[in-house]
């Protein structure tokens, strides 16, 4: 049952009603471990919150939530049992768990679970959870299920999606495996551009646009996720400043522009094909000071993503790294130009790699992840 059934729709007067649940049973691991106090200062990434400074921006990156739910027990919604097997990540306000569905189309997900210890959580949530019950892509991560069940300590809400084997491009750079072959960052490029593309179209805004939250499933597709920031915007009234988020990948215009648009996710989109190029992430520059207003920083990213995959991507990157919002390209800009280049590196215009190399691009891409092509998610 998707959210809008499930007591997420606004009323009519624009509030949220109240949830209107059965809640399920819940198998508690023993001696659950009690909900960790949230950082008071990890408030400058919630929406609404106080505004970040650059000493404490980089600790702040990751939340401190924990939840009663470990690997070994389960919960149960309208007939389907999850039985938890192993954390995936913890944000601020939620933790994420891979499980095991009893049934349905999806085996394996992940749930996204989020103790309701304040509104501005909720709100998230919530918020989330209505993006992705409309926003339905292949480079957008999909909701399966939402349900609330009852702890010995909180209320909790859920978001059951769709699992992707492969975590996040952030994480997958950390690990510090294999790079990135050139026709894996086109691909990803495009692909993620596509997503992109279409929430905008949409009037949808992410509001948090970086790598930890772009997702790749084992069939070597990527996913965008994690709407909790997200908002609509129009393009004839003024919006009020973005707030939330994470400071590392904000535009130059976070917290200051009268008009918001599109364009403030696409900075972030620059970080991610940077990071992708460079096989790098950003934060690891930035020691602490937000990219856009960290001179040394830019200077290196800048530097290595000329020379990475002999400077190719570096004139989008340039283009999209644009400290005018209104001079960045957009979704549909990037994914025209990615295809371009795709279609002169297939012809060997460029004199690298000759005829079908992209055509091989995603049986390239499952074996740089070291699985076998038609693995299903």
């Amino acid at each position: 049952m998707y959210p809008s059934q499930r007591g997420y729709g606004r009323t009519s007067s624009g509030g949220y009603p109240t949830y209107q649940y059965t809640y399920p049973s819940v198998t508690q691991p023993t001696n659950p471990t009690p909900m960790a106090t949230r950082n008071a200062n990890s408030g400058s990434f919630i929406l609404g919150g106080p505004a970040s400074s650059p000493a404490t921006a980089g600790a702040q990156r990751r939340g401190q939530c924990q939840t009663e739910i470990a690997a070994g027990g389960h919960l149960e919604n309208d007939g389907i049992t999850y039985n938890i097997t192993k954390q995936l990540g913890t944000g601020c306000f939620a933790e994420v768990f891979k499980a095991e569905a009893s049934k349905g189309s999806f085996n394996t997900v992940a749930i996204k679970i989020m103790p309701e210890t304040s509104e501005c959580a909720a709100q998230l949530f919530r918020r989330e959870a209505q993006r992705l019950e409309k926003l339905k892509h292949e480079n957008i991560v999909r909701a399966i299920d939402t349900f609330r069940f009852v702890g010995s300590q909180s209320i909790y809400t859920c978001i059951v999606l769709e699992f992707c084997e492969y975590g996040s491009i952030f994480k997958y750079i950390r690990s510090k495996k294999t790079p990135f072959m050139t026709n894996t960052v086109l691909s990803y490029t495009k692909q993620i551009a596509s997503g992109q593309e279409y929430m905008h179209k949409r009037g949808i805004i992410h509001g948090d646009f970086k790598s930890d939250n772009i997702l790749i499933s084992n069939n070597g597709h990527v996913k965008i996720s994690d709407f909790g920031h997200s908002r609509r915007f129009s393009r004839s009234t003024n919006q009020p400043p973005m707030r939330g988020g994470d400071m590392m990948y904000a535009p130059p215009e976070f917290d200051s522009s009268p008009k918001l648009d599109t364009k403030f996710d696409m900075w972030g989109f620059g970080c991610i094909v940077s990071e992708m190029s460079i096989f790098q992430v950003i934060p690891a520059f930035c020691q602490g000071v937000p990219l856009f207003k960290n001179q040394s920083a830019m200077s290196k990213v800048t530097e290595q993503a000329k020379q990475a995959h002999n400077g190719l991507m570096w004139p989008l990157i340039s283009s999209l790294f644009s400290q005018s919002a209104a001079s960045r390209p957009s979704a549909s800009e990037v994914r025209s130009r990615v295809e371009a280049l795709e279609s002169r590196r297939n012809s060997g215009a460029d004199g690298e790699d000759g005829p079908g190399l992209l055509r091989k691009s995603s049986s390239t891409i499952l074996k740089m992840l070291g699985k076998k092509s038609g693995t299903e998610a």
